[in-house]
């Protein structure tokens, strides 16, 4: 699967969409008006725009979604190539994920929003 480098704000568009399509990815991403805000990203798009993500300049993975099932290893594989080389992410099975794809855990905070809510984990290559 290829990922082609777009404008912030065509990426933004693409996310909202999927918001709509998938709640799960709203739940689970910054808020497209935060990502309006994010300096330094080049972001990208698959070709089908069923799957993207972000890659800032020192090489924070950011705002990785998808509408297909499955696309996940072709997202972190482009990513990586794209100069990704750390993340955050909540606990969870995006750990596992994460870690199955060449990411190891570096650090782990309780989740700002209180008891309940899953740690943020923080991985690197």
């Amino acid at each position: 699967m290829e990922f082609i480098k777009i404008p912030r704000h065509t990426f933004v568009t693409l996310l909202s969409i999927a918001y709509d399509y998938n709640p799960h990815i709203k739940d689970s991403l910054s808020s497209a008006k935060e990502l309006m805000q994010t300096d330094g990203a080049v972001w990208y798009v698959n070709h089908a725009h069923t799957a993207g993500y972000g890659v800032k300049s020192d090489g924070d993975l950011i705002a990785v979604w998808s509408t297909v099932k499955g696309q996940g290893k072709q997202i972190v594989e482009s990513a990586v190539i794209n100069g990704a080389v750390k993340l955050d992410c909540f606990d969870g099975f995006l750990v596992d994920f994460y870690s199955d794809n060449g990411f190891s855990v570096v650090n782990r905070v309780s989740n700002w929003d209180g008891a309940g809510f899953p740690d943020v984990v923080y991985m690197q290559r």
